[in-house]
């Protein structure tokens, strides 16, 4: 429901600011998006309210090809919109399979005011599939900047960002969605408004603000031209994008933190109910010395705001699910600091599992593992009494 709503959302923000921009939505079902089409057609009347085509895809590869269409309309006669927003929805293998169609959409690009966003279904403990999925390698090798909420409000606040991210960048973006976060509900206070977008002032190209550039001209020497303005300039743009909009915060720190915690999403949830667990608070933590770091892009990360927050830290723990990628890009951006944190996650100092990449974490499987690493650190055997039940 919470997706549904999204481009509804976007939609009256673009009429605010006296646009017409419209939306098209495509894809295929499957766990964690199984309930996407129903939910899609359930809405009726107010898709057409709010300028929404939803048309189910034969498969996920044709879907991603059809909507990457939506980003030519500049390149045709048209007065209805200004602009158009694709959306593609596909669970993990479905991603793995429509790899061209994404490359090829991501070199094209966006168009002035249109944009595209796609909703990846994991499904981590291979609650309905037949092997786990994680698709953030995937995405990240296409260029596609990854946002990870955590519940409803956020699938609305990090879609509104992903959806600005690209029209501003020219990127196609991407949302991760749990099973947990599809199945899941909550009740949304709006009275105060989703999250405000704010556009980068200061990322300059050339010496000029920044202003994506699409070209539909797949053939060299273009496509290297190309591939030069994803590397560089679209992907400076999306951290940009997310460095002023703070999508990535500090949520507790004192004067005299030793060790950080990081996690996003899902994961991140879980980890604050571990912590529960072990009795560390926001108060306890600060007294122990542990900053605690929340990444709304897992991939790319956004380096200004990781430098700040591991400045004065010993170490960081990375708590995240299967391979641990933002650890591994984490420390791709800290590795040249001149004084560096020691970095761990998946595995611990002695090369031994820490965290486990089979299946997905809860509270219980994090609190574990946890407890080990900070009771040694801290001085803390009371942290392992909490765990033995």
């Amino acid at each position: 429901q919470a997706l549904v709503r999204l481009p509804m959302e976007q939609y009256r923000r673009d009429l605010a600011a006296g646009l017409r921009v419209g939306t098209y939505v495509t894809g295929y079902q499957g766990s964690p998006l199984g309930e996407l089409d129903k939910q899609y057609r359930a809405a009726g009347s107010l898709l057409r309210e709010h300028h929404i085509q939803f048309q189910a895809g034969i498969n996920e590869e044709v879907a991603a090809t059809a909507i990457y269409g939506t980003q030519f309309l500049e390149k045709f006669t048209h007065s209805r919109y200004d602009g158009l927003t694709g959306i593609w929805y596909g669970k993990g293998p479905g991603v793995d399979r429509t790899g061209d169609a994404f490359r090829h959409g991501n070199f094209i690009g966006t168009s002035r005011h249109g944009a595209m966003l796609a909703l990846a279904g994991d499904d981590p403990s291979c609650k309905s599939s037949t092997i786990p999925s994680d698709t953030i390698v995937s995405l990240y090798d296409l260029n596609m900047p990854q946002l990870f909420p955590g519940d409803p409000k956020e699938v609305l606040e990090m879609g509104l960002h992903a959806i600005a991210m690209s029209r501003y960048s020219g990127l196609w973006t991407a949302l991760k969605i749990v099973t947990n976060v599809a199945d899941g509900g909550a009740i949304v206070d709006l009275g105060s408004g989703l999250a405000p977008v704010t556009l980068p002032q200061d990322y300059l190209v050339g010496g000029k603000p920044y202003e994506k550039v699409q070209d539909v001209r797949l053939i060299a020497p273009y496509s290297n031209e190309i591939e030069r303005m994803i590397t560089y300039d679209r992907m400076g743009a999306a951290r940009a994008y997310a460095r002023v909009n703070g999508l990535d915060r500090v949520v507790v720190q004192s004067d005299n933190d030793r060790i950080g915690l990081v996690s996003a999403g899902k994961t991140y949830v879980d980890l604050r109910h571990a912590l529960e667990l072990l009795g560390l608070d926001e108060q306890a933590l600060q007294q122990a010395g542990i900053r605690l770091y929340k990444l709304g892009m897992i991939a790319p990360i956004e380096p200004q705001g990781m430098k700040r927050f591991a400045q004065g830290l010993e170490e960081i723990l990375f708590v995240e699910e299967k391979r641990g990628f933002s650890e591994v890009l984490a420390r791709e951006v800290l590795y040249n600091e001149r004084a560096r944190p020691r970095i761990f996650g998946k595995y611990d100092a002695d090369g031994h599992p820490l965290f486990p990449v089979q299946g997905e974490l809860g509270a219980d499987s994090i609190a574990l593992p946890l407890a080990h690493y900070l009771a040694e650190r801290l001085n803390r055997p009371d942290l392992l009494e909490r765990v033995r039940w």
